[in-house]
């Protein structure tokens, strides 16, 4: 069922090929799935790049993921499928323009193959990028939204009718720098602060419309992330990423969504990955926890802890 149709401001498709992985030359990136912002690009401009490298389409980096949750897992969550990637559509110097995008598919096990598409996360947004030095400052709208796939089979195990359509989009401001040696370790920090423009949050049955936390009332963010990699016999490579997220709530009213801040939201990720890296792409196998506040799935919101294995293929230098 769908009684909200919503149209997402898109810019192109996002079903990306796994075989595109293999055919790119960048930064291999630490992806750390983390709601509400799943993009985790590489920045091509924290690269030393040759002049014939500049003008338009200079660089594109592409990644895909399977996994299962496994250990910590809920109704809304069993399996991970996710696709996503940047292409630089311009470079000049020490400044760029490039396209971000990813899309989640979020599989729940209530059908009778335990296999339920149950909604998709879509995300892209236009990014002005900066270099000065080793630091990379970059500028831009990331938009987001979020649909239900197949309500129906909720209707017929369960006669429920239910539905969340989401869209929230934010002017945001990150900052990054090349990889730091820490004790033989390499380190990369990221940090980004985003103000939320548009936002929607429908709902059905229509009395869960007024339920806390929603989309709806969202601020602005702050969030960090630390990588700490080390690369062994040029093949291997081990390391964690910590992703860490806050952000403030005001009034449901959009009218009054600015007028105080009613609560500080948190959502954290952490994710252990092992790299056996080739010459064109590398495949990783992640173990990774998150915990939401609001998953995003159910009409009445409800927080997920969740802890998720599985291979990522990423593109490298």
């Amino acid at each position: 069922m769908n009684r909200f149709r919503h149209r997402c401001l898109g810019i192109v498709p996002v079903f990306l090929s796994f075989v595109v992985l293999f055919s790119l030359k960048e930064r291999l990136a630490a992806q750390t799935w983390l709601y509400p912002e799943t993009i985790q690009p590489s920045i091509p401009l924290l690269h030393d790049v040759a002049r014939d490298e500049e003008g338009f389409l200079s660089a594109m980096n592409f990644w895909g993921e399977f996994g299962q949750y496994i250990i910590e897992r809920d109704i809304d969550h069993r399996w991970v499928v996710s696709l996503g990637g940047n292409a630089e559509l311009f470079r000049s110097g020490t400044w760029d323009l490039a396209f971000e995008t990813n899309v989640h598919l979020v599989v729940d096990p209530n059908n009778n193959i335990s296999f339920n598409p149950r909604a998709f996360i879509w995300e892209e947004g236009i990014v002005l990028g900066l270099r000065r030095g080793e630091q990379v400052w970059s500028f831009g709208y990331l938009h987001r939204c979020k649909h239900d796939v197949d309500n129906l089979e909720l209707l017929r195990t369960s006669n429920r009718e239910e539905e969340r359509a989401l869209i929230y989009g934010s002017a945001f401001a990150r900052w990054t720098r090349k990889t730091v040696r820490f004790h033989g370790w390499d380190v990369q920090p990221l940090a980004a602060a985003h103000v939320y423009i548009l936002v929607q949050d429908q709902r059905f049955p229509v009395f869960t419309r007024k339920l806390a936390p929603s989309v709806q009332s969202f601020q602005g963010a702050l969030r960090t992330r630390l990588t700490v990699s080390k690369t062994f016999f040029r093949v291997y490579r081990v390391g964690m990423t910590a992703d860490i997220r806050l952000t403030s709530l005001g009034p449901t009213e959009k009218s009054k969504r600015f007028s105080s801040v009613e609560r500080i939201q948190v959502n954290s990720a952490s994710e252990l990955f092992w790299d056996f890296i080739g010459r064109e792409a590398a495949l990783r196998i992640f173990l990774r926890y998150t915990y939401d506040p609001d998953n995003f799935i159910s009409p009445q919101p409800r927080s997920s802890r969740l802890i998720a294995l599985g291979l990522r293929l990423l593109a490298i230098p």
